[in-house]
């Protein structure tokens, strides 16, 4: 028996990068071509969604789903699910459908019965509160399942992955230059953020969800532009300049997520089996393209840079990121249905129930908790989580090690291991952010992993093929019609899409002036979503525009801030709108508004009791509700005669030292005090009470000086009032270079402030004195020449004059 002859690695000759390494092993299963066309709707799918489905209408999101069940039947499955891949994703979408279970009133979280006995909001005895929203979002996990799956049994050969990965980068790359022409020519494109304008920009609302896209975007980039440069084609640098405007959008975008992405795409690729470990020289390239990239992105990214560490350091912007608070008030979640969660699409309102107050004035809907893992979790349960992360799992052992011995040639391996970080990508930053809950990112992830599945791994069609096939084309055809029909005006399916578009219906029938249709759409939109907070409320509004009953209105207005717990602006909406109709019903809606946001409590008293006079009604509770000394402030300017009288006995009976007011608050309440109350009871509390005439001392003074007493006045100011200190200049002491200086330049305050200063050290006052006097008819002298003005004229006796200075002092310098 012939042993065989190993061969030293010193003779071993290295493979050439354009030379296969073995033979595709005898494993893999051959596959017949893909025509053209079916390919190029394979691809079509995710570049569409990325492209139109940014702002989530139910138009785009159908029309993307009807082209994926196209694409599904024109390029059908050639090989089955593995079962440890199946079994995993049917118990995901086998958990979440147990939202829609019914459940007893004994099992029911305590938010639900509070909502349900307190305030009357009726919710369908199912776990989820929401059936038809948890299952529109069943269904659009089938849509992303079906798609998946159909993916990883394609069984692409290494020339339609090669197409493929080419057709993604360039598709990639013209996104990313649409995008910085739109967000630096000042465009606006409606389906890709709707009517709301960030100041960041691309295809999607949340920009790290963008630039995820372009990292993975430029990881294939390097992938095809190193295929396409050993095989010696010359298209290889059109793909490395599709890099460019990736990296420029990167940068532009200010995304932290889309920079760590980005190099951390990269170093996984160039660090791969199948690139940087064939030698130390392929190595130094890759290190050397890295720091290069590094280097542009030191000088173009400092706003990126600033985002990282804040003005105040690395750890204090971690510390005060809101994503951290979000993550540990939505863990909070998971203890109410731990096993099958609260339903898909249940999040945004129950969180709203139960997250702690910004004390943010505006309406701050936290739409997800910042993570697709956790929002599944917490949606579906951590049994639909556990299955999720499973098939993960299977799935990145389903493309294989890249390793030479994979039985693959090596060019493929290259660009499998490309899709197959571009999947690792999105899949690691579902943890931080939520790419995966975008129709784009899914269904350009998706195909990536069937990019990136191995040869090796296929498995021979039985009947489940064919059942893939045609059910998952037909099921995304009917979802896809569905959802058009939608968005196209009619409520066919139930669920989120029918209900925006149900509230938009509303909102326009009401401006129309059919209210009657308009209530008539809100019931449609409350009976699908019960927990859709700004429903109730433009019930209420419309309710009361009809005339219906205030108990009715009252009723709806309830639950709408029962269900947005935190905002305030919303309150003070629900006030004006009482104002016209019956005022003092708006007093409730101020008190709640106070109570959510105590910083603006003194703006929004303001805006009510500025309607006293129109509505005198309101004085004497809008008296009892001025508990606060701002408050008490702002009800005392805006009334006078008796009311004035009874408000300030009340404010002196509660708070007959005023210690809870701050001096600038005791001199407001002084001369409205004076002004509007009895002014000589003001005067005798003020000379007999020191800490009160330390804050209202000017109102004393002016009373004195109104009598004449002009000396008690000015010697009252100079007990309160800080001397200031003459400001001093490099001018030299010579009095005759300083006269002719200021003589020449007599707007200039500085100078003569020097001239007087020496004039009063030689002893000449009367000069001095002048000097001083001119100074202080200079526009924008110094506030300190008028208060020594003041002191040289009380030193003549003219204490009327002086007077006036200090004054005049006390305004320039803000004195109190």
């Amino acid at each position: 028996m012939l042993k065989r002859q190993r061969i030293p690695k010193s003779q071993r000759r290295p493979l050439e990068e354009d030379e296969e390494d073995s033979p595709p092993s005898k494993s893999i299963l051959p596959v017949a071509p893909t025509p053209w066309w079916a390919l190029l709707l394979m691809v079509a799918v995710p570049l569409l969604a990325i492209s139109i489905c940014g702002n989530r209408s139910p138009f785009a999101i159908g029309l993307t789903t009807v082209l994926a069940g196209g694409a599904i039947f024109a390029a059908p499955p050639r090989f089955r699910v593995p079962i440890w891949v199946g079994a995993p994703l049917l118990l995901m979408l086998g958990f979440a459908l147990c939202g829609l279970l019914p459940v007893g009133d004994a099992n029911l979280p305590a938010w639900r019965t509070t909502l349900r006995d307190a305030f009357g909001i009726i919710m369908p005895g199912t776990q989820s509160p929401q059936p038809w929203i948890t299952l529109q979002g069943v269904l659009m996990l089938a849509v992303g399942t079906l798609w998946l799956s159909a993916c990883i049994t394609r069984g692409f050969d290494e020339p339609e992955r090669r197409t493929l990965l080419q057709v993604l980068v360039l598709g990639i790359a013209g996104i990313a230059i649409a995008s910085l022409v739109v967000h630096y020519g000042d465009y606006e494109v409606i389906f890709w953020q709707g009517t709301e304008r960030i100041d960041y920009y691309g295809p999607f609302t949340n920009r790290n969800n963008f630039s995820g896209l372009l990292a993975s975007g430029a990881v294939l980039a390097f992938a095809c532009t190193y295929d396409a440069y050993h095989r010696k084609r010359w298209s290889w640098p059109v793909f490395a300049l599709a890099i460019l405007p990736m990296f420029g959008a990167i940068l532009a975008n200010t995304s932290r997520m889309g920079v760590v992405l980005f190099f951390a795409g990269l170093g996984m690729w160039m660090m791969s089996g199948t690139h940087a470990a064939r030698s130390a020289k392929r190595f130094a390239v890759s290190t050397s393209l890295l720091l290069i990239l590094a280097t542009v992105f030191l000088i173009y990214g400092q706003r990126i840079l600033q985002r990282f560490t804040g003005s105040e350091g690395i750890v204090s912007t971690l510390s005060s990121d809101g994503r951290i608070n979000i993550f540990q008030q939505s863990l909070a979640l998971i203890p109410q249905a731990p096993f099958i969660g609260l339903g898909l699409g249940n999040f945004e309102p129950v969180y709203a129930l139960h997250k702690t107050a910004s004390s943010e004035g505006m309406i701050t809907r936290t739409a997800h908790p910042e993570s697709d893992w956790l929002w599944l979790g917490i949606e579906g349960g951590l049994l639909a989580l556990a299955a999720a992360l499973t098939a993960g799992y299977f799935i990145w052992r389903g493309f294989g090690k890249w390793k030479k011995s994979d039985g693959s040639g090596r060019r493929d391996r290259r660009l499998r291991a490309a899709a197959g970080i571009g999947v690792a990508l999105l899949f690691f930053q579902g943890f931080v952010d939520t790419p995966l809950h975008t129709l784009g990112l899914t269904t350009f992830g998706a195909l990536l992993a069937g990019l990136a599945w191995h040869p090796g791994k296929r498995l021979l069609a039985n009947i489940s093929v064919p059942i893939l096939r045609y059910t998952a084309c037909g099921f995304c055809l009917f979802c896809g019609f569905a959802w058009l029909v939608v968005g196209s005006g009619e409520a066919v399916l139930p669920g989120t899409f029918s209900a925006k578009m149900q509230l938009e219906s509303a909102k326009t029938l009401s401006s129309a002036g059919n209210e009657a249709d308009a209530i008539e759409a809100l019931n449609k939109v409350i009976s699908t979503q019960p927990l859709r907070w700004d429903a109730y409320y433009m019930r209420a509004a419309i309710s009361l525009q009809l005339g219906r009953p205030q108990q009715q209105v009252m009723d709806d207005f309830s639950r709408a801030r029962a269900l947005e717990p935190n905002a305030a602006t919303f309150c003070m909406q629900e006030a004006f709108i009482w104002m016209e109709h019956s005022p003092l019903q708006s007093l409730p809606a101020l008190r709640e508004a106070i109570r959510r946001d105590p910083r603006n409590a003194s703006d929004y008293y303001r805006q009510i009791a500025d309607n006293i006079h129109r509505f005198p009604d309101l004085r004497e509770p809008l008296r009892s509700m001025a508990e606060d000394p701002k408050l008490r402030l702002l009800y005392l300017e805006r009334v006078s005669g008796s009311d004035f009288q009874v408000a300030l006995r009340e404010l002196l009976d509660r708070h007959p030292s005023l210690d809870n007011f701050t001096p600038p608050q005791k001199l407001s309440l002084f001369e409205l005090w004076y002004s509007r109350g009895d002014k000589n009871q003001l005067i005798r509390e003020l000379q007999h009470n020191p800490n009160w005439s330390t804050s209202g001392w000017i109102v004393l003074g002016r009373h004195w000086a109104g009598e004449g007493k002009f000396r008690d006045a000015c010697e009252l100011g100079f007990k309160h009032m800080r001397q200031p200190s003459l400001p001093t200049t490099s001018e030299g002491r010579d009095l005759g270079q300083l006269t002719r200086g200021f003589l020449q330049n007599p707007a200039d305050s500085l100078r003569g402030l020097s001239l007087y200063q020496v004039q009063r050290q030689q002893g000449l006052d009367t000069e001095a004195f002048t000097t001083l006097r001119d100074v202080t008819r200079i526009p924008n002298a110094p506030a300190s020449a008028l208060y020594e003005y003041a002191v040289r004229l009380a030193e003549q006796g003219d204490y009327s004059r002086a007077w006036d200075s200090l004054l005049a002092y006390r305004t320039r310098s803000a004195e109190p």
